[in-house]
């Protein structure tokens, strides 16, 4: 069971250097991420210490949140409804019912370009990135190293252009 913060504690945290928000009633801390976010410390700071959801959604796509929120989560607002298949945006690894978020053919809609060998394609280079490619990404994104040779090389043999 995740932590459960109240109004007043999320309140409390609306400083610089000890920023928390909300996007979807999960509750982030931001304070260190701050420096590394691409567009600047600003937007972060203005919005510590409140909900974020709809100016995170307006500028990013949930891709970022799953990337980066794992380590930055601290539990979930007080009051905030919980999560269910029908208010959880799915992971990377679904099939996203987003119009146009995914090629059409991929929705279910006929195409006579894509063929069953680029379902099984795009399933395998999904898994292939969520096991090997994105643990040492998002390590690397944090440390300031780039990507091993070993990573390279796995993905030279799966057959990723590995540049």
């Amino acid at each position: 069971m995740s932590k459960r913060v109240s109004h007043s504690e999320l309140a409390q945290h609306n400083k610089a250097d000890n920023a928390w928000l909300v996007i979807n009633g999960d509750v982030y801390d931001v304070s260190r991420f701050a420096m590394l976010h691409p567009g600047g410390e600003r937007p972060i700071h203005e919005y510590a210490g409140k909900d974020a959801t709809d100016v995170f959604y307006g500028l990013h796509m949930h891709a970022v949140l799953e990337k980066f929120g794992p380590r930055l989560l601290v539990g979930r607002l007080e009051g905030a409804e919980e999560k269910n298949e029908e208010n959880t945006i799915p992971g990377l690894d679904k099939i996203s019912k987003v119009p146009y978020g995914e090629p059409m053919a991929f929705q279910g809609f006929e195409s006579p370009y894509y063929k069953e060998s680029h379902h099984r394609m795009r399933k395998a280079v999904r898994e292939f990135i969520h096991e090997h490619i994105r643990p040492e990404a998002e390590d690397g994104e944090m440390s300031n190293e780039p990507p091993s040779k070993e990573l390279f090389k796995k993905m030279g043999e799966f057959g990723l252009l590995a540049a």
